[in-house]
């Protein structure tokens, strides 16, 4: 999940010949697939060190050290840049913790450190897009404000309607911490689609191609969180699926 600026590309590439952009996002991609792979055709749903171990943390780790190196080349003048490779970071940490519960056999408990990092990931990485969608707020007319009013709104619209069974499930008890997680992971994602969208509805055509990508791999991960939560409810989830996989494939 990485943004960058064509300038800085091209001003690198013409000395060495290569996008550098291109053949990190295809290491990125190449990771991701790996540990899908590893996930698809492993033999028995017991800890694999390689698969559930090497390449699951591999795979999260390398999408966070590569928004650092993008933060490094941009000076750490982007705070959007910032806040993404923030929240890339919270999420390998909250990974690497349930890594290493799971390799001793333990059960990760609800909550866990490991959903401070989960947690950090979304707020961070709303934080990320609040920023993109201010500057363009600044730049649009009011009938453009309205449409994109309009149509955030509708997709919000949708999306709570398909969030309802989560969220009743959460609140259906005791107040808990875990209940308190239960609807603040859907809700979270609610407000980065949601914001995925208003980004995406604004007529601004050169938004450029880093973050036309970085909104598909929020929409992935969103979506492996929704499939999660809709899985975990009927408790038919299993750790070591290709559904894993889907989180490392939205870092890529």
């Amino acid at each position: 999940m990485v943004t960058h600026k064509g300038a800085d590309r091209r001003a690198v590439s013409a000395g060495a010949g290569h996008d550098p952009g291109m053949l990190l996002s295809c290491a990125l991609l190449g990771m991701a697939g790996l540990y899908l792979a590893g996930l698809a055709f492993r033999s028995n749903m017991a800890f694999s060190p390689l698969v559930d171990g090497l390449l699951a943390l591999l795979s999260v780790w390398f999408p966070a050290a590569v928004g650092w190196l993008i933060a490094f080349r941009t000076r750490f003048r982007r705070t959007d840049i910032l806040f993404a490779a923030a929240a890339v970071t919270c999420q390998a940490a909250g990974t690497t913790y349930w890594v290493l519960k799971s390799a001793t056999g333990e059960h990760v408990p609800l909550p866990s450190p490991a959903d401070i990092g989960y947690l950090g990931f979304l707020v961070l990485m709303l934080a990320a897009l609040a920023v993109v969608v201010r500057r363009r707020l600044n730049e649009m007319a009011w009938p453009v404000l309205l449409d994109v009013a309009v149509g955030t709104l509708g997709a919000a619209a949708v999306l709570t309607v398909m969030l309802e069974p989560i969220l009743h499930s959460a609140l259906d008890g005791p107040l808990t911490a875990a209940t308190a997680l239960g609807v603040a992971y859907p809700l979270l994602d609610l407000l980065l689609v949601t914001a995925v969208v208003g980004i995406a509805a604004t007529p601004d055509r050169n938004i450029g191609r880093g973050w036309i990508l970085l909104g598909l791999c929020l929409l992935t991960i969103t979506g492996a969180n929704f499939g999660y939560a809709l899985l975990e409810l009927r408790g038919l989830y299993v750790v070591g699926t290709p559904l894993d996989g889907t989180w490392s494939l939205g870092l890529a």
